[in-house]
């Protein structure tokens, strides 16, 4: 009788080798894929922290200029709180040192004085100079050159 012939099957015994390189390689590529979303969250909370600090020094800055403008109108000007101006908002302080010198404090935040997410103080002196012109003897503020400070 003639029967087919059979060909030998050949059975890897790898135990399982294979199967364990594979989950090491996926276990390896998610570590790797975590890692990498992490360093990219993190940076864009960064650069977002960054700009709203940023926001909030201008903020102060501008309100070291608006204190300076309110001073040239009126010499008992001590300050306002909690002023709007987009992004945020921003606090004078005003103290006086002697009759033509003031020290401003003015702090910015964002988005505002209550839920802020970034805050800058800058404290700055003024001095009230003189100018004498025949038409028109005017008074007005400037700031120390040297007195700006940066708190925070």
């Amino acid at each position: 009788m003639n029967t087919p012939k059979s060909f030998p099957i050949m059975i890897k015994r790898d135990g399982g080798f294979t199967l364990i390189i594979a989950l090491f390689s996926l276990a390896l590529f998610f570590t790797l894929a975590t890692a990498y979303l992490n360093t990219v969250i993190g940076s864009a909370q960064t650069g977002r922290h960054n700009i709203e600090n940023a926001q909030a020094f201008a903020l102060a800055e501008g309100g070291v200029d608006k204190a300076i403008s309110q001073l040239d109108q009126n010499d008992d000007y001590r300050g306002e709180e909690n002023t709007r101006l987009s992004p945020g908002a921003f606090t004078i302080t005003i103290s006086v040192i002697d009759s033509s010198s003031r020290e401003v404090t003015v702090t910015g935040f964002v988005p505002n004085n209550i839920n802020s997410t970034a805050t800058r103080t800058v404290k700055v002196l003024v001095k009230q100079i003189s100018e004498k012109k025949k038409t028109d003897p005017t008074t007005y503020w400037m700031f120390v050159p040297g007195s700006y400070v940066i708190l925070r």
